[in-house]
């Protein structure tokens, strides 16, 4: 094989890594602070039309556990911060993702954990959650 016939398998491969997938775009860090024995609602993900319709489903992915609870996903029907165009959605039920912490039962203290969330258009955001239980 020539240089000039690997330069082009390289810009073939290249065009096909950025046409088929999509970089990750957001990350957020964010330290809650919460009362023991309780669940905190970190948030519900979802991602809409112009009719505030669903787009499809988003999924949550718990790269990173917590040491001294648990995440838990649902999928379901919830209420999400929307903003441009999309703001009037904030009002309707969409179905997407919800996640939730739980610590471990007379657990005081900081636990830490991250994950990922995936919106139907390929879309990628990264959050990592401290939480101080007291």
């Amino acid at each position: 094989m020539t240089r000039s016939q690997l330069n082009g398998y390289g810009a073939l491969i290249l065009a096909l890594t950025f046409a088929s997938g999509v970089a990750a775009q957001a990350y957020g860090n964010y330290n809650k602070t919460m009362p023991a024995g309780r669940t905190l609602q970190l948030g519900h993900y979802a991602s809409v039309n112009g009719d505030c319709s669903s787009k499809g489903r988003v999924e949550i992915r718990v790269t990173r556990e917590p040491s001294s609870g648990v995440v838990r996903i649902t999928q379901r029907a919830g209420y999400s911060h929307f903003s441009g165009d999309y703001q009037q959605c904030s009002a309707d039920r969409v179905f997407g993702a919800s996640a939730a912490y739980t610590p471990q039962r007379d657990f005081i203290g900081s636990d830490s954990f991250q994950f990922d969330i995936i919106y139907p258009s390929g879309r990628e955001r990264f959050d990592s959650y401290t939480i101080t239980v007291k």
